[in-house]
């Protein structure tokens, strides 16, 4: 009975558990994976290694300069060197024939064996031998007499020529300057002379006839030579003074001397033959294996024949390779396999691996191009490879190639990058799109209530923003968790790197924008369909009416029309209803109040009411100025018999920041011509001069009183031409009354 062990270690190997191990690092295959076709087919590839070698014996002299070396053997000439070497290269040659047939039947049986090199002199003299003469250019000194001094250490001066002297670079050689004075003319104007007489001219007395001797040569035109120091030689710049120079051809040696020797070299050709009857098989041995010095680790050597020649030999070597040849069904697709050598070397696994692989892509692109339906189980088989993994992950392609060398090609690579990033984007789409489609229909149901139950706080357009934006912040939340999940669904380490694309994708930015357009759109169309309810009508409704109040008021307190009388008011109706809607508006109780007191469009008077509504509006400081006139209007209405509340009023109103508006102007000139107030203050010329400044800033009403009083003479003299242009001035500014006073006068 045999152990378990036993029969382990008896099993053959079997291609499938080879090929499994080369493509498990590589692809997501395993060995269980592949299913065998056929059971293994042995057979063998006879291999011819025919390894060539040939000796080469030749002499190697060599001429150099100096002494001969220590430890070479002297000879006496040349030609006895010459005749030495070849006497030994001869006895050389005659024995080498004689001992590589030796060396071949020492041991026959091994695989490529080399001639061992520098034996062949073992037992031979091969020392080196040589002579050495005196140079015969320098007859043995070593150095030459310098060519350029002639052995004198010197050579003539090339400035000045051997003259010692040159001309001077002051005068150029003249010996004299022009005189600056008289500018070389010798003479010079007269500097006395009486007014209106022509020039005189003098002798210079600075120079002689207009020159002037050359301070730098004294006058003699040369100056010593500053090269040779008015030497009129130089030191020789060949040799630097030494008058001699190193012996050019014995390297200042003064000796010659020549050495030989024999020299011996191998020269070894491998010739590789394959005979296999599948020539593939043979055409990939041969790839494989055109190294042949190890071809013994994987073949088994059978026989070497060697033959000889002189100075050569031939080994003719015939070794047997074991060859195993399997089909296998690989992806789903049959495949021949062969393994070389007892180790099972797999040819060409390359084409394995990129065979899986492809598959995966295949299968990857399919669905992303798809329903999509198994993407994400497609993804996670296809970045099962760790290099598929690395390739998806954007790992340098250099890094690639170094740990999968010849794996795939930049085709491939390309080609998993984009299929990888598409299905990554599809699987997010996937996982966003429910959250976005919530999302929409969340933002329109919050923009309808916010109008629905908000209004008339949230308008159309403020829900709508508000509904988006909340939308948009559960997007982003939605996003995040989307991107989480999809890392965790991959794993894989460094999925993460994954997902980082997704920031500048195409695809993404685009669905964010329709998703955006989407989210904008539904939520006007939900704000939008509750302002069809009666209630939210209402209620928009109401807002327009105080929007529209809210502007006719900042026009009539911004109105730069000088009569109250005839400026914009709001209807009555529209005050009235907005005083019934707390908290009260305090511009709202003004307008009306100056409304009632001065009855415009057909309003009824009442200036009690006004006087209540008015009451506490002195506490703002934007509206102080229109309250105390409007105090006073009611105070003229009231109490126009009281003298005492009429000269308060009349105070009030002079205390004004000056300078007082038009419409102060007429109201304290109304105040001033009642008669209980003129009759105390003895007369109407004050409240006529108030009047009559009034109407002169343009005021409309205190024009119309003004004609009116002209016309009829009224407290002051009758003037009909300036009645008629008060009041047709009046007239022309639509004051009630003013046509029908100035057809009177007509």
């Amino acid at each position: 009975m045999s152990s378990v062990r036993g029969q382990d270690a008896g099993r053959k190997k079997r291609i499938a558990e080879v090929v499994g191990a080369q493509i498990e690092p590589i692809t997501r295959f395993r060995t269980s994976d592949l299913k065998e076709l056929s059971s293994d087919l042995e057979s063998g590839a006879e291999l011819v290694v025919t390894t060539r070698q040939r000796v080469d014996l030749d002499i190697e002299t060599a001429v150099c300069t100096g002494r001969l070396p220590h430890g070479i053997s002297a000879r006496p000439d040349v030609a006895t060197i010459e005749a030495e070497l070849q006497q030994r290269l001869a006895t050389a040659e005659s024995a080498a024939t004689a001992r590589i047939q030796q060396w071949a039947t020492e041991e026959p049986g091994r695989y490529r064996r080399l001639l061992p090199t520098g034996t062949f002199f073992s037992d031979l003299p091969n020392e080196t031998i040589g002579t050495e003469w005196a140079c015969a250019t320098c007859s043995q000194r070593g150095r030459l007499a310098c060519a350029g001094c002639a052995g004198s250490g010197a050579q003539t001066c090339p400035d000045c020529q051997g003259r010692r002297h040159g001309a001077c670079r002051q005068c150029r050689g003249l010996g004299r300057l022009a005189c600056g004075v008289c500018e070389g003319r010798g003479q010079v104007q007269a500097t006395a002379g009486a007014p209106g007489a022509p020039e005189a001219l003098v002798p210079c007395t600075a120079c002689r006839q207009g020159w002037l001797d050359c301070a730098a040569c004294e006058g003699r035109g040369e100056q010593d030579c500053p090269r040779c120091t008015a030497s009129g030689r130089i030191v020789c710049p060949d040799c630097q003074g030494q008058q001699e120079l190193d012996c050019p051809d014995c390297a200042a040696s003064g000796w010659h001397h020549q050495w030989g020797r024999l020299r011996e070299r191998l020269e070894v050709e491998d010739l590789l033959e394959v005979h296999h009857p599948d020539p593939a098989v043979a055409a990939a041995i041969t790839a494989r294996h055109a190294d042949v010095t190890t071809l013994d680790e994987v073949c088994t050597l059978e026989q070497v024949r060697y033959t000889t020649a002189p100075l050569a030999v031939q080994a003719v070597q015939r070794l047997r390779l074991p060859v195993r040849q399997v089909r296998l069904q690989v992806a789903g697709q049959p495949m021949q396999f062969t393994a070389l050598g007892p180790s099972l070397e797999i040819i060409d696994y390359q084409q394995v691996a990129a065979v899986l692989l492809g598959h995966d892509l295949d299968t990857l692109e399919k669905n992303v191009d798809g329903s999509g339906r198994h993407l994400g189980e497609a993804l996670q088989r296809f970045l099962q490879s760790p290099l598929n993994l690395d390739i998806a992950a954007r790992k340098p392609l250099a890094d690639i190639d170094r740990q999968y060398p010849g794996m795939v090609d930049e085709a491939y690579r390309t080609r998993a990058l984009q299929s990888a990033q598409r299905a990554v984007e599809r699987l997010w789409l996937q996982r966003v799109r429910r959250p976005r489609l919530y999302g929409l229909a969340g933002i329109g149901a919050v923009s309808a209530l916010l109008v629905a139950f908000g209004s008339p706080h949230f308008g159309v357009a403020s829900a709508s923003v508000l509904a988006t934006g909340l939308g948009i912040a559960a997007w982003v939340g939605a996003d995040w968790q989307a991107r989480r999940a999809l890392a965790l669904s991959l794993q894989r380490p460094g999925s993460d790197r994954l997902l980082r694309p997704l920031r500048q994708s195409a695809v993404v930015r685009r669905w964010q924008l329709v998703s955006l357009a989407a989210a904008v759109v539904v939520a006007l169309a939900g704000a939008a369909a509750m302002t069809r309810l009666p209630h939210v009508r209402q209620q928009v409704e109401q807002r327009q009416a105080d929007t529209a109040l809210q502007q006719q008021l900042a026009v009539w307190l911004g109105s730069d029309d000088k009569d109250h009388r005839l400026r914009h008011y709001p209807t009555a109706e529209v005050l009235v209803q907005a005083l019934a809607r707390p908290p009260v508006d305090p511009r709202i109780r003004l307008v009306r109040a100056w409304q009632l007191l001065l009855g415009p469009d057909g309003v009824t008077p009442d200036p009690r009411g006004a006087e209540r509504l008015l009451d506490g509006l002195e506490q703002d400081p934007a509206l102080a100025h229109a309250v105390v006139l409007a105090r006073a209007r009611a105070t003229l209405w009231l109490r126009s018999r009281s003298v005492s509340a009429l000269q308060a009023t009349a105070t009030a109103l002079e205390e004004l920041p000056q300078p007082p508006s038009p419409e102060a102007l007429y109201t304290l000139a109304l105040v001033q011509l009642t008669p209980a107030l003129a009759a105390r203050t003895g007369g109407l010329s004050a409240g006529i001069a108030t009047l009559q400044q009034a109407a002169d800033t343009g005021h409309a009403s205190a024009c119309f009183e003004l004609g009116r009083r002209l016309g009829a003479g009224a407290g002051l003299r009758r003037d009909l031409a300036a009645a008629r242009r008060y009041l047709g001035y009046a007239e022309s500014k639509g004051v009630p009354g003013a046509a029908k006073e100035l057809a009177a006068l007509r």
